[in-house]
């Protein structure tokens, strides 16, 4: 019987015999790259493409992360670099006097400061009302019972203007 006459069985034995050709030309290739580029003889061509392509995939994902991830926040040399040209350029606008006071670096210090510390006060607020009211509601767990509750009027009245 040739490769004709089989049908589908000797379709599958071709694309098996093709695959494992192809198999076997891609090793000699990988194998001889690995020594060309590595000097690493044949039987430690199997590590060096493994450690090759775990530092590829590691090169990948931080590539791939830098590029979906937000830019950071500026570098200290970067505010500082920011708070010169700044306080330059109020000096320019005010005039001369502004050169003399002190208070114009300093506010402009201070803001910028304020502007960085911005996020971790709004995480520290809104932590400190989270702990107030799991406070609440652990005491109206443990105590609520001994307490009256007091009726409040669901619509207070309003304050003159």
């Amino acid at each position: 019987m040739s490769a004709n006459d089989d049908g589908f069985l000797g379709g599958a034995r071709l694309l098996a015999t093709d695959a494992r050709v192809a198999g076997m030309l891609l090793r000699e290739g990988r194998d001889r790259a690995c020594a060309h580029l590595f000097g690493v003889s044949r039987d430690d061509s199997g590590v060096v493409t493994v450690i090759a392509l775990a530092t590829l995939a590691h090169a990948i994902h931080g590539k791939i992360h830098e590029t979906i991830s937000a830019p950071g926040g500026p570098h200290a040399s970067d505010t500082l670099i920011g708070i010169g040209l700044l306080s330059e350029a109020i000096n320019v606008i005010a005039g001369e006097w502004s050169r003399e006071t002190p208070v114009v670096p300093t506010v402009v210090v201070a803001a910028v400061v304020a502007h960085h510390l911005r996020p971790w006060a709004r995480i520290s607020i809104h932590d400190v009302h989270a702990v107030a009211h799991r406070i609440r509601v652990d005491f109206d767990r443990r105590y609520g019972h001994l307490i009256r509750p007091v009726k409040r009027n669901p619509f207070p009245p309003r304050k003159e203007r």
